[in-house]
Parts: C-alpha cells; sequence; structure tokens
C-alpha cells in the first residue's frame, strides 16, 4: 500500500468515524493507535497544520485511547481498518 493510497484512505473513507491503524514508527518498532480525524475540540490553531496538500507525508488524529492529537506517517502505515475493512500493504 503506497503512501498516496492511504491519503485517501485516511482522507476519503474515516470522515469523523474511528478507525484504526498500524505503523512503523521511526526507531522500527510497530504502534497500533484507535483514532478519529476530523476533531477540532481542544485545537487552539497553533500547531503544524499537517493535512492534505502538506508537503510532509504526516496526517493529525485524535489517538482515542490517550485523549491527544498524534500524528501518522503516511509512508510508514502498514495497515488501515475503516468499517471494519482492513486495507493492508
Amino acid at each position: 500500500m503506497g503512501q498516496a493510497q492511504v491519503e485517501k484512505i485516511i482522507d476519503e473513507q474515516t470522515q469523523g468515524r474511528i478507525f484504526s491503524v498500524t505503523f512503523e514508527k521511526k526507531d522500527g518498532s510497530l504502534r497500533q493507535m484507535v483514532c478519529r480525524k476530523g476533531v477540532r475540540v481542544g485545537v487552539k490553531g497553533t500547531g503544524a497544520g499537517w493535512g492534505a496538500g502538506a508537503l510532509k507525508p504526516l496526517r493529525t488524529v485524535f489517538d482515542m485511547k490517550k485523549a491527544a492529537f498524534r500524528t501518522i506517517p503516511t509512508d510508514r502505515v502498514v495497515s488501515v481498518k475503516v468499517r471494519g475493512v482492513l486495507y493492508t500493504a
């Protein structure tokens, strides 16, 4: 699964729904995250602002387990599960 396909799935398929993603961190370990895109509560407007069209391959999401905003490196995603459909590399 390529970076463009991952970004398309995250941007178009999730639309505020809760989804899970597994990706490789910088240190080589895998991280699984249950998250949601489009959360606006607690946003101050002073962040990096990674989104569609950004130069870096990142998507900002709200981590449901840690109750905090996190970024997903779309170039290192292993799998994405949205509405029961699993997309893998």
